[in-house]
């Protein structure tokens, strides 16, 4: 309870802190655990471990996530007459008293009707013009590196055509996924790395990998592909769950929804999902009525 990060709950240079607490505090939060928000990381526990084996049992998407969520939402959007516009980005809201009028994007604009509802499942960095400052609490962003990495046959033919997720601890590399002859590396909370020159940093991260996939000898393979996202997720410390609990309500006719939303709740793809319900319902109880 209280503001704390977890590095202040954690026995320093503990064995658990080292196996568990931090590999699994930069897998859920994006934030190194000396600053993470111990609140939080909580709720993840409780939710996971203290449920027992049956609720640590991690899914991992067969093809892709985009196989598994978007296409089939995007599918039944279209079913129901969703027009989707890629590269369209919201630049401007056009106010009608206190409540949204016009969106403006670029070359087009839309009219909006006094009973529409306006969904804005955006991250905090893209919110910045369109809605008053009350309602975006103050943000750092937290980098994730990921390496993916065309692997032998022999190694793709050791996972029996099934996705493998390897995790570690204390290197470089946090997480790996084989998958389809494919090694997607990845590193969390990855501000010491975002920077580093890309072949180099394939190099140590392949490295780390490599003996878990059988590989421990073979030099980095020559088809890698390096992805740096530098605003992954907001850093989720102590500091910045008190921000967004007090930010702001937005504008009336304005439903502000993502991952990012809820305080003490981290941003991984289920809290993605179960923000997109909430939109939803929302939506449709404003439309409706009580």
């Amino acid at each position: 309870s209280g503001a704390a990060a977890i590095g202040a709950r954690f026995v320093r240079r503990s064995r658990l802190a080292a196996e568990l607490g931090d590999p699994l505090a930069r897998a859920v939060l994006n934030t190194p655990s000396a600053s993470a928000d111990a609140a939080a990381f909580a709720r993840v526990l409780r939710r996971t471990i203290l449920r027992g084996p049956a609720a640590m049992r991690v899914g991992v998407a067969r093809r892709s996530l985009a196989r598994a969520f978007v296409d089939p939402a995007l599918d039944q959007l279209r079913a129901l007459g969703a027009e989707r516009h890629h590269r369209a980005r919201l630049r401007s809201i056009g106010w009608a008293g206190h409540r949204p009028a016009r969106l403006h994007f670029g070359d087009a604009t839309v009219d909006l009707a006094g009973d529409d509802a306006l969904i804005l499942a955006l991250p905090p960095w893209d919110l910045e013009g369109l809605l008053p400052a009350a309602c975006i609490p103050a943000w750092q962003a937290s980098p994730i590196v990921n390496l993916h990495v065309r692997v032998t046959a022999a190694a793709a033919a050791a996972a029996h055509g099934e996705p493998v997720l390897t995790g570690f601890a204390g290197r470089t590399a946090d997480w790996a996924l084989l998958r389809d002859g494919v090694a997607s590396i990845t590193t969390s909370a990855a501000d010491a790395l975002v920077d580093d020159d890309p072949e180099t940093l394939a190099r140590r991260l392949w490295a780390d990998v490599a003996p878990a996939l059988g590989l421990a000898d073979q030099p980095l393979p020559a088809l890698w592909r390096m992805v740096k996202e530098r605003r992954a997720t907001p850093r989720q410390t102590p500091g910045y769950a008190a921000r967004r609990l007090g930010a702001a309500a937005p504008p009336g006719g304005v439903l502000l929804e993502g991952d990012w939303t809820v305080p003490g709740r981290p941003s991984p793809v289920e809290t993605a999902q179960a923000r997109g319900v909430h939109a939803a319902l929302r939506a449709l109880a404003a439309e409706n009525g009580p």
